[in-house]
Formats: C-alpha cells, sequence, structure tokens
C-alpha cells in the first residue's frame, strides 16, 4: 500500500515558506505577502492531517499578513473606482496611515527571531508515514463536513469565509494528487466557487473599510463619495453572494 510521507511534505512547504520569510524581512513586497499567506494555508491543510495546530507566532503573523493584504486590495479598489478623480483626502489619508501601521505590525512579527523555531518540535510531533487508507479517510471525512456546511444557512459572512477556508484546504490536499483524486469537473468547480468566495470576501474587506470611515467622518462632501463606492460595492457583494448561493445548490464534492 502507498504510504505518504508527511515530514517530505511538510518540509517542502515549510521550506518555501522559509523562503518567503526571508524575502520579507529584506522588504514587505504584495507579491512576497501572497506567497507567504498561500504558503501558511498549505501548511495548516497539511498539518490538519495529524490533528497539529498551526505554530502559535506563524498564525499571528499570517493573521497581520491578512489585515495588510484587505488594505492593499482597497487601495487598488479605490483606484479603479475614482479613476481621474480625486480619492477623498480626508480618507486616503486614514488609508495610508492605516497601511503604516499594519505593514509595522507584521514586519514586527515576521522578523521575530523565533518566527520559525518551531520546526524542530513541529517534525517531531508528526507521524512517520500515513497509508493510502488513512490518507483517503481524511479526505472524505473533510468531504463529509464540507457537504454538512453546505446544508446549513449561509446568510452571513463568517459562514462563508469557514465555507472557503474548508474548500480551499481540500482542493489543495486533492491538487497534490495523494489520495482520492475528484471529477475533473467538480475539481474545476470547486476552484471556480472558491475564486468566487475568495472575491466577496475581498469586497466585504473593502466594504468594512468604508463604513467604519463613514461612522467616524463629518465631512459631507468626502461621505457622498464615498458612500457611491459603498454603495457600488453592497451591489457588487449580492450579485456574487447570488452567484455563489446558485453554484452551491448543486454538487460540489
Amino acid at each position: 500500500m502507498k504510504k505518504h510521507e508527511p515530514r517530505q511534505i511538510v518540509h517542502k512547504e515549510w521550506a518555501a515558506i522559509e523562503t518567503t520569510v526571508q524575502q520579507l524581512q529584506l522588504q514587505v513586497t504584495e507579491e512576497a505577502l501572497h506567497h507567504f499567506r498561500v504558503g501558511v494555508k498549505k501548511l495548516r491543510s497539511l498539518l490538519q492531517l495529524a490533528n497539529l495546530p498551526l505554530p502559535g507566532k506563524i498564525k499571528k503573523a499570517y493573521a497581520a499578513a491578512g489585515k495588510l493584504r484587505n488594505l492593499q486590495l482597497h487601495r487598488k479598489n479605490l483606484g479603479q473606482h475614482f479613476k481621474s478623480e480625486a480619492i477623498p483626502a480626508g480618507y486616503q489619508d486614514f488609508l495610508e496611515n492605516e497601511l503604516v501601521y499594519r505593514e509595522n505590525e507584521f514586519t514586527r512579527l515576521v522578523q521575530h527571531k523565533k518566527l520559525l523555531k518551531g520546526k524542530k518540535k513541529l517534525f517531531g510531533a508528526l507521524p512517520p508515514a500515513f497509508t493510502q487508507k488513512q490518507w483517503n479517510l481524511w479526505l472524505q471525512k473533510k468531504k463529509q463536513r464540507l457537504h454538512t456546511m453546505l446544508q446549513q444557512p449561509k446568510n452571513d459572512d463568517a459562514a462563508l469565509h469557514q465555507l472557503r477556508k474548508l474548500l480551499k484546504g481540500l482542493l489543495f490536499l486533492e491538487e497534490t494528487g495523494a489520495g482520492m483524486q475528484p471529477r475533473s469537473s467538480v475539481l474545476k468547480k470547486q476552484k471556480t466557487i472558491a475564486g468566487e468566495l475568495g472575491d466577496y470576501m475581498d469586497i466585504s474587506a473593502s466594504l468594512f473599510l468604508l463604513q467604519q470611515y463613514l461612522r467616524g467622518n463629518q465631512q459631507p462632501g468626502e461621505n457622498e463619495k464615498l458612500a457611491a463606492m459603498a454603495a457600488q460595492l453592497t451591489d457588487q457583494k449580492k450579485a456574487v453572494k447570488n452567484t455563489i448561493v446558485l453554484q452551491l445548490s448543486k454538487p460540489v464534492v
């Protein structure tokens, strides 16, 4: 029976994270930040096979990276929305201050000398090998959990976020080729829904930032422009959610 060596698989993803961390310690770029987040997601999915948690310092850096990425994406959305028109000065100052704060927060965490010091302990806790049967059983449990979530109401962002996390983790493990490989049509649909859920979360993050600012801002002229963007994002969010709900009404696993 074929065996999958957890240490080899985890070592590959850990090495990729180490390389990205070295790049981030020199300069925090959007590309390196993206690679770091993807790498941590993959590592998290693999560790779940052995019921092991993500190391705490990596988890904190990952959370900070997500907040910084949301701001970076929101800044791009602002540019696309206002185009040739100037972005309201007060909001631009607010956003730049938030970006500086979040980048400093992430830099502090990624520069921590103990960020990747849990490797020895982590690898020591990994089982020596999974048999093909064990791997397939774990994937089946993951799919059953996804199926259960699909039967539940999908009316709030938290539920959709959890659904995306589960689907992305399942996709990564399926794409390793280790275990039960779904039909290509099913895999394609899973990727499509995961992408749509990602778009939904990105829109939600931008909308949250705008609404947060509008609640405390007292400049009517500026508020009108930002409220118009918020209304546009709200419509986009509804449209994407309707598409997702329709897609989820059909078999996904």
